[in-house]
């Protein structure tokens, strides 16, 4: 299992807060202000109560406000949900930057990719669409991997012409796929149709159908190596960004089926009950008479 952070720059208030309760603690013992003169070792709990429950309530609320979201392993049971395969088969694909090819390094890290998911003993079903100046569909989603491994190597040995509308492919995979599905670009980013839509907006749009989109950036620096129009596709819809590697975890994390537990609202209420006790504790311990004295 892991722990997520939705605004983790709240954890800041947290350390702040029991900075500032150890602070507290330690003037109260410098000085000896307590309701109780001189206490002995078994007042000492009762004495500083108070202190240590409001500070805790402080911390607790400022770990809320960060938004914890545990996520529980995956299991089989709860799967992975099937996704589409949107590879790059334009010419750019053939670049040697990355041995023997692009296309065949991306190859070769996705048939690692299927073997991780067998290892996982996950089954999703997965389509395949190729691009390059026009979207084609080549396979629709199957369980069968030998299909989809025979189907892609196939794909990538023939010439589909110059040219990759990226743009133009996404607007096509929506009739293929439809809203709340999960995408894998397999791309070296290039993008040469300045006349398309634009991908912001494609990701905008994407991301309201609640589409994931998860891309591999293939390739080194070059004039064709564009990894920003991957980098702003994952990051809109939440999907994962990787860069000459593919691996089954990170995405998971994002595509899979694991429940999620928003730990936010129970650490609220365990810091509304510690608050409690301490305002209680002060009243029974005589810290109301003490200040009002």
């Amino acid at each position: 299992m892991w722990v997520e952070w939705e605004n983790p720059y709240w954890l800041l208030g947290c350390l702040a807060s029991i900075g500032m309760l150890l602070l507290a603690l330690r003037l109260r013992l410098l000085t000896g202000r307590t309701p109780f003169p001189s206490p002995s070792k078994s007042l000492w709990i009762r004495a500083y109560l108070p202190t240590l429950t409001i500070g805790s309530m402080f911390a607790l609320g400022c770990i809320a406000a960060a938004e914890p979201i545990l996520t529980l392993p995956v299991r089989p049971r709860w799967g992975c949900p099937d996704f589409w395969l949107i590879w790059d088969v334009s010419r750019s694909m053939r670049a040697t930057d990355t041995p023997p090819e692009r296309r065949f390094f991306a190859l070769r890290l996705f048939h690692q990719f299927l073997d991780s998911l067998e290892s996982y003993d996950l089954h999703p079903r997965i389509g395949l669409i190729a691009f390059a100046a026009q979207p084609y569909a080549i396979l629709p989603l199957t369980a069968d991997r030998e299909a989809l491994r025979i189907s892609l190597e196939q794909t990538l040995r023939q010439d589909l012409g110059e040219g990759t509308n990226l743009s133009a492919t996404l607007e096509a995979a929506w009739g293929f796929t439809g809203p709340q599905s999960v995408w894998l670009i397999v791309s070296d980013g290039a993008h040469n149709f300045s006349l398309s839509t634009a991908l912001e907006a494609i990701a905008q749009t994407a991301a309201e159908q609640k589409i994931i989109i998860h891309t591999l950036l293939i390739g080194k620096e070059s004039d064709q190596f564009q990894p920003e129009a991957l980098k702003l596709l994952s990051k809109k819809t939440g999907g994962t960004f990787q860069h000459n590697k593919l691996q089954v975890t990170p995405m998971l994390k994002k595509m899979s089926m694991s429940p999620k537990i928003n730990l936010a609202p129970w650490i609220l209420l365990a810091g509304y009950v510690i608050g409690l006790l301490g305002i209680v504790a002060m009243g029974i311990l005589g810290w109301f008479n003490v200040l009002a004295g």
